[in-house]
């Protein structure tokens, strides 16, 4: 069997509460070999403090932190990690927003959920979050993204074996879609599901806010550009 050696990104906007805390999470799990951090610390200083606090508690080595991309993008972040992980030689890439807190019935949170990942023979996977109709504990294959209670895009986990390239053009919302649908074009097609053992909480308004006019110039541009690509949007 093989041991997992999981790349963490994190791209953080400033919530430096929940970010510390995620932090401490992330660095005592035996399985996080590497961390990445995108830091916007010119706009929040928060983010920039806590990047400082990890920075601070770990192999130098082993913490690369970087600026936003100009304009932004989150899949542009999303692929430089996947390659960086790849280059490494990590089995997994985990991304994880700065403004969740991650749980487990035993052990750490990313240990955990990768060993069921594997389990389960997952190419792609999420931590279970309530919702209406799920118990939040059960593994189970899911086809879409968290508007459809399937992959939620703040906290997800990749296999880097023949894992298909993260498309860079999706500036927000439209990369976890894209990332969901892209799994079905490798040989043989690689299975997303969440994990009912690990799970996440999301308790930040602010990421999903519809009120910031770049996310929302973002969100219809992403909306266009999946449908380009795919047939088919949100």
């Amino acid at each position: 069997m093989t041991i997992p050696r999981v790349f963490v990104a994190v791209p953080s906007i400033g919530r430096s509460p929940l970010f510390a805390a995620l932090l401490d999470v992330l660095w005592v799990d035996p399985v996080v070999e590497w961390l990445t951090v995108w830091d916007n610390s010119v706009e929040q200083a928060g983010a920039a403090q806590a990047t400082r606090q990890a920075e601070s508690w770990a192999d130098p080595t082993r913490v690369d932190v970087f600026g936003w991309p100009n304009p932004r993008n989150l899949s542009r972040m999303w692929l430089a990690a996947q390659h960086e992980a790849t280059a490494v030689g990590a089995t997994h890439l985990v991304c994880l927003n700065d403004d969740i807190t991650l749980t487990a019935e035993r052990g750490h949170p990313v240990g955990e959920w990768v060993a069921n990942h594997d389990a389960c023979n997952l190419g792609l996977s999420c931590p279970s979050y309530l919702t209406p109709h799920v118990p939040p504990d059960t593994h189970r294959m899911v086809f879409g993204t968290y508007r459809d209670a399937g992959l939620a895009g703040f906290a997800w986990c990749l296999t880097l074996a023949g894992a298909p390239e993260i498309d860079e053009q999706f500036e927000w919302w439209g990369g976890d879609d894209d990332l969901v649908w892209s799994q079905a074009t490798t040989d043989p097609p690689r299975a997303v599901g969440i994990i009912g053992a690990t799970r996440v909480a999301h308790p930040c308004a602010e990421t999903t806010a519809h009120t910031v006019a770049w996310t929302h110039t973002a969100r219809n541009d992403d909306r266009a550009r999946l449908h380009a690509k795919w047939g088919r949007t949100w």
